[in-house]
């Protein structure tokens, strides 16, 4: 935890809360000797709100502050880490797709706990910093079918239901914190009905319904994770000086290259290991530029073979190494559905904009220093998504078809993929095809 990590890695004070085991995996490895080792094993951390050890406008506070647990980045609102392990070790497991450097706590951040409207929640709701029963099973199986396929993910290790929360000092029973809010509700809709505003009371008394639905339907839990690494594509595009760039990539060049002689292999079982990663000018052109995309290019076409489609690709659950996270959107296990092949389209764009992202900004280092790997970098994408998924042997009229079914710009939050892309991509498929 650097002064040069500008907003990353903030460190958290942390308090246990009462909570109980819902589920624990029994095949879960530990990078340390014994699971007893790591603090609140049986209670995960939670963040505690009014002693907070990080202020962003005081860079010496950030500095001096001695924790093992952080928040990576702003974007990170539900989950924190051990900063002792991240990018130091690495451990296994026994499924072809465990390899991991990272564990995080999702759901453990007590920091501003409140309910918040959210389209993409469950009955429209959220709340702030935890985690919600819906999707819990349904990560845990697809974890285990992507690992099983040798796909790397998160790995939920350990899930606690809380029973109470930490809100500025206090903690409070979870049941108790729900009828607080819906009380709150319920007196906005008295206020409004005794100002005479009918219409406004009308529509609160329709949300204190949904809310009070949501709460029925729900627990909140926090899910012990193995990750790859912490980082996450939409992280790295907060870098704006070489410094800061240096302080967070560094470390993840130093353990893929140690996973890389772990596994006499690439990250994805069955790829070639590159050669090593340092720091320099041209080795971080071959990560961005040629190995992540092609490592992501290949992780999609593999899941998208196995009848799998994410959902949300974003750069928030592409891993800084180029496997995915975030798990509850996934569709097409086994006992589900067929996936429509849109699903997988739809995966393939908001992929390509998950990378493009890391160029987007006009003040981050990547796009500053590096700006000719905006294109590349997506042609590598595509061209290894497309011989991964449907082989070598591609002629224009085939690519054409591809492109129209898997890349084409809908307007619906697509990146526009250029001219100059497309001639990347169809140069070096034909060439292959002709060999």
């Amino acid at each position: 935890m650097t002064e040069t990590a500008g907003e990353f890695y903030r460190p958290r004070q942390v308090t246990p809360v009462s909570s109980e085991i819902h589920h624990e995996d029994p095949s879960a490895k530990s990078p340390f000797a014994k699971r007893e080792t790591v603090a609140s094993t049986l209670n995960p951390p939670q963040v505690e709100n009014p002693k907070r050890s990080w202020n962003p406008f005081k860079k010496s506070e950030q500095v001096n502050v001695t924790t093992n647990y952080a928040i990576v980045s702003p974007e990170h609102g539900r989950a924190i880490i051990d900063t002792r392990i991240n990018n130091k070790v690495i451990w296994g497991g026994d499924l072809p797709g465990d390899i991991y450097g990272a564990r995080d706590w999702k759901g453990a951040n007590m920091d501003s706990v409140r309910l918040i409207k959210d389209e993409c929640g469950y009955l429209g709701y959220r709340v702030q910093g935890l985690k919600d029963s819906i999707g819990i099973n349904r990560i845990e199986k697809v974890s285990q079918f992507l690992r099983e396929n040798g796909l790397p993910t998160e790995h939920p290790t350990k899930v606690v239901k809380i029973l109470e929360i930490s809100k500025y000092g206090k903690k409070i029973p979870v049941d108790e914190w729900k009828e607080e809010t819906t009380k709150a509700l319920e007196e906005s809709v008295i206020a409004l009905e005794k100002s005479n505003n009918l219409e406004a009371a009308e529509r609160e008394k329709q949300e204190v319904a949904d809310v009070k639905a949501y709460f029925e339907s729900v627990d909140f839990f926090i899910e012990e994770r193995d990750l790859q690494t912490a980082e996450r594509l939409r992280d790295l595009e907060r870098l704006k000086d070489e410094a800061s760039f240096k302080s967070v990539v560094e470390p993840i060049f130093k353990w893929v290259n140690k996973v890389f002689d772990y596994k006499k292999s690439g990250l994805i079982g069955g790829t070639n290991a590159p050669e090593r990663f340092a720091f320099t000018q041209d080795d971080i052109k071959r990560y961005f530029g040629e190995w992540l995309p092609t490592q992501m290019g290949i992780y999609l076409a593999r899941m998208h073979k196995l009848g799998l489609a994410h959902g949300f690709p974003h750069a928030q659950n592409w891993s800084a190494v180029g496997t995915l996270y975030d798990l509850d959107s996934v569709s097409g296990l086994p006992e589900d559905a067929t996936t429509e092949d849109k699903s997988m389209a739809s995966d393939t764009r908001k992929t390509v904009g998950a990378l493009a992202e890391l160029f987007d900004s006009q003040t981050n280092y990547l796009r500053n220093n590096f700006p000719e790997l905006t294109d590349k970098s997506q042609a590598v994408l595509i061209s290894s998504y497309i011989k991964e998924r449907f082989g070598n042997q591609i002629n224009n009229e085939q690519l054409e078809s591809i492109k129209n079914n898997y890349f084409q710009y809908t307007g619906r939050g697509d990146v526009l993929i250029s001219t100059n892309v497309w001639m990347e991509v169809a140069e070096s498929l034909v060439q292959l095809s002709a060999k």
